[in-house]
């Protein structure tokens, strides 16, 4: 019983690092595997990397906020979350704004989504959401930041993973940037991601 309880904790912690891996750029466990179905698994623990990328611009924030003003905090804090995540949100922001802004037909949007290359559109997206989010951090009550941090972080990835499993691809063929994940997950592993989100709320 030992043994199966030490091999589910082992596969629930690969299932964490894959996405840890999935979402940032921090380093995880050579040990750690990769395929379609432990990345489908990884989904519940969305919401907990959330809490771990809202950590890391909490403790920035605490530590800053002692040397300089609060805006300064908020600056480094935002900072250091895009950089734990390679601004893969910032990205995906941009890609889905210049297909939309840009695009006049489905097929004409996935190809503008799928270019590397930053429009007008994902620009003026970045900057504006970069910019909403200093200012209501920035105004909001020092002590309150790095609640709202944890918080932001661990529901914005409860909603990806919720949307995951709930709405069909749009592309699932060879020209598609990512290949279909979270598709196949259980209620029970919604309740789990749920859970993380809920903890960072109760906070």
């Amino acid at each position: 019983r030992s043994v199966g309880k030490s091999l589910m904790l082992c596969r629930e912690l690969e299932y964490f690092f894959g996405a840890i891996r999935f979402f940032t750029r921090l380093p995880v466990p050579g040990w750690v595997g990769h395929s379609a179905e432990a990345l489908n698994r990884s989904a519940r623990y969305f919401p907990a990397v959330g809490l771990l990328v809202g950590g890391i611009g909490a403790l920035v924030f605490i530590g800053a906020a002692l040397l300089w003003p609060q805006p300064v905090a908020v600056l480094l804090s935002l900072v250091a979350t895009i950089y734990a995540t390679g601004a893969f949100h910032e990205d995906g922001l941009s890609d889905t704004v210049d297909g939309l802004g840009g695009g006049w037909d489905k097929l004409r949007i996935l190809e503008i989504m799928k270019d590397s290359r930053v429009g007008s559109y994902g620009v003026v997206a970045m900057v504006l959401a970069l910019l909403g989010k200093f200012t209501l951090l920035a105004s909001l009550d020092g002590d309150l930041v790095p609640y709202a941090l944890l918080a932001g972080h661990a529901l914005s990835r409860f909603c990806s993973t919720v949307l995951l499993a709930t709405m069909d691809y749009v592309r699932e063929d060879l020209l598609s940037k990512a290949k279909p994940l979270a598709t196949r997950l259980s209620g029970g592993e919604i309740v789990v991601a749920l859970a993380f989100a809920l903890g960072a709320l109760a906070l």
